[in-house]
């Protein structure tokens, strides 16, 4: 029977990192299941104090108004939840974010909670975060750049998209989160999300439910970036625009789009330098990441080619 909107989600599965990590995939995979419902939110960052900070930069409009402070809007976030069901939390901040494990440990005292951690790549991770905020044209510097600028842009509480080293240093925060949970935290490897059915298996007795039936992967959602800067300037004219919607067929429209744009996994947006560069940065963090068994690390392409 639906619980009514004012009460909180009683089982609660908090997936609290990585971002760029696939978590959005899981939360798809995971909503196919009846004793799962996903959240209207994705990332409502409630279990932050995020609100009480003035948030700026690009993107911080959106960001500010995804969030949840209040209980009752927090319930209401999961529509039609029945008893017995979890509900996913999938805000991606909680990891790094210093106040969260305390705000979670403290809903915990009245809820069952688990928690999930997705690792990636650390160089890789940031880079798709990277080209994140190049497709939404937040981001006008290098990525040598935007790395030096980073800790100038946390001090002046730019939304998290643009925390690339910050949000890649995570060996400390998964401990944090062991520490607290034990049992209750699954690790996962990004890569292991190459096998939906190995992780969903996994999955299902981690949160004690019953197998998937008849289930299909859905397809994950691709993201794009123009081939070159010559065409983002074309497809950013209005002319251009304007006489394409009213000359051509929404059909051959989409073919000439899908022309002029490119995997953003195929784009090159940075160089083998700026991803030494931050490798150096990060030295000591993935030093620790390899030589910690809490840690996947196997499947680390990046970091993995500047191993001597």
């Amino acid at each position: 029977m639906p619980l009514p909107h004012h009460r909180p989600p009683d089982r609660l599965l908090i997936i609290a990192g990585s971002a760029k990590a696939g978590t959005s995939a899981l939360v798809r995979w995971l909503a196919l299941h009846p004793d799962v419902v996903s959240g209207r939110i994705k990332e409502p960052r409630y279990f932050t104090r995020f609100s009480n900070r003035e948030w700026k930069g690009p993107g911080s409009e959106g960001f500010v108004k995804s969030m949840i402070t209040d209980a009752a809007d927090y319930a209401a976030n999961f529509p039609n939840r029945a008893t017995g069901q979890w509900a996913i939390d999938a805000s991606t901040d909680y990891l790094w974010c210093p106040e969260s494990l305390d705000l979670i440990r403290h809903y915990a005292q009245n809820a069952e909670v688990k928690v999930l951690c997705i690792i990636r790549d650390p160089l890789e991770r940031a880079v798709s975060e990277y080209n994140h905020t190049i497709r939404y044209e937040w981001e006008t510097r290098s990525f040598a750049e935007a790395l030096d600028a980073e800790p100038e842009r946390i001090r002046g509480a730019w939304q998290p998209l643009f925390y690339h080293c910050r949000r890649s240093t995570i060996r400390e925060d998964l401990h944090r989160f062991h520490d607290a949970f034990k049992q209750d935290l699954m690790i996962l490897d990004y890569a292991d999300l190459k096998q939906p059915r190995v992780v969903l298996s996994k999955l299902v007795e981690f949160l004690d439910f019953t197998p998937f039936e008849n289930f299909e992967i859905p397809k994950v959602n691709q993201s794009f970036l123009p081939r070159n800067q010559i065409i983002k300037k074309m497809l950013k004219s209005r002319t251009i625009k304007s006489l394409g919607h009213s000359l051509v067929s929404s059909q051959v429209r989409k073919r000439i789009w899908q022309s002029l744009h490119t995997n953003s996994q195929d784009v090159k947006t940075v160089s083998q330098r700026e991803l030494e560069k931050m490798y150096a940065l990060l030295a000591d963090e993935i030093g620790a990441c390899i030589s910690d068994p809490l840690v996947p690390t196997s499947s680390w392409r990046f970091t993995g080619s500047f191993a001597s």
